[in-house]
């Protein structure tokens, strides 16, 4: 069976990455959001829970300061009373901000507290200027009264703050279960990113790597002129490196030969050399022994000439000779 290429590799793997990655990013990005919900619902519903108390706390300053002037019969009461009231008010408007589905609780509740401080205030007057005996009166009527205002306002308030402060609790499990899932995914997401790019780290050092520097190893020995051309580099797979492999091994087979035809020229031309030296030296000497040959005939001929000179010599005297006898 062909194996992948290491291009078909990288290009799946490449793949891999852009599919993976949004089945990744997005469950994270919904998590991290739920969470950001879940945290900004975690603030309000804390300082929901805090404006009501807040606000329980001021209506109880307020039923305090103006019971007191029965007592203390001071009539600076009156401007902490109404701070209290104002206080407390602020406290339910902030209560409204932060939870707008209670609005029409929160808008009764101010309303309440403003007949508390009413009530309070006429209370305290008739301490004042009526005797204990009048704002006693005032303060326990039923239904109206400061206490019976003040007993079915700290109900609805407390109604409120356990409801608030139930909420609360519940939403800190879900809470914790959403940063535990957040967690999750967000482990989930970097492993999955870790285990990818360990994979491609893997397939880069052991497809990759060993036979690049196998191929180095054989460069070099080559250059290095020490190199073992008949050895041969492993095609151990069907990829991009085992056509590098496979190229590298038909070149050296190639230059293999090319070495091979260059030895045996080489040898030819000594073998040449050689005959033509041997032929050369004998030359050399038929041509020492033809110079000797040349001398003698030479000679020969030098005495051949003067032999020649001296009979032409001894001719025409011989000659002359004989015309003298004709003549005489």
């Amino acid at each position: 069976m062909k194996k992948l290429s290491i291009y078909m590799m990288l290009k799946i793997f490449t793949i891999t990455i852009f599919i993976g990655l949004p089945l990744i990013i997005t469950p994270l990005s919904i998590s991290l959001n739920n969470l950001k919900d879940s945290y900004s619902r975690y603030v309000i519903l804390v300082k929901s829970n805090l404006a009501l108390k807040d606000a329980r706390f001021h209506i109880v300053q307020i039923q305090q300061f103006l019971t007191d002037v029965g007592v203390t019969a001071d009539r600076k009461v009156f401007a902490e009373a109404e701070m209290s009231l104002i206080r407390a008010q602020v406290s339910f408007d902030q209560f409204i901000a932060l939870v707008p589905e209670k609005a029409a609780e929160g808008r009764r509740l101010i309303k309440d507290v403003r007949s508390l401080h009413e009530v309070g205030v006429v209370m305290a007057n008739a301490y004042l200027e009526q005797g204990r005996e009048a704002g006693n009166a005032i303060m326990q009527r039923p239904e109206t009264g400061l206490d019976a205002l003040s007993l079915r306002l700290s109900r609805e308030v407390e109604s409120l703050v356990y409801s608030s402060s139930e909420e609360l609790s519940n939403f800190n499990f879900v809470m914790d279960k959403t940063v535990l899932n957040s967690i999750t995914i967000v482990s989930l997401g970097l492993g999955c990113i870790i285990l990818m790019v360990l994979a491609a780290i893997l397939i880069i050092y052991f497809r990759v790597l060993p036979p690049i520097l196998q191929l180095r190893q054989s460069m070099r020995a080559i250059a290095s002129g020490k190199a073992d051309l008949t050895a041969k580099l492993p095609i151990q797979s069907e990829d991009e490196i085992g056509d590098i492999c496979r190229h590298f091994n038909e070149f050296v087979g190639e230059l293999r030969g090319l070495v091979a035809e260059v030895v045996g020229t080489s040898k030819r031309i000594f073998v040449t050399s050689e005959q033509l030296g041997h032929s050369t030296e004998m030359t050399l000497k038929a041509v020492s022994e033809l110079g000797l040959d040349t001398k003698s005939l030479v000679s020969n001929a030098q005495q051949a000439v003067a032999a020649s000179h001296r009979i032409d010599i001894m001719a025409n005297a011989l000659q002359r000779q004989m015309d003298g006898f004709e003549l005489g």
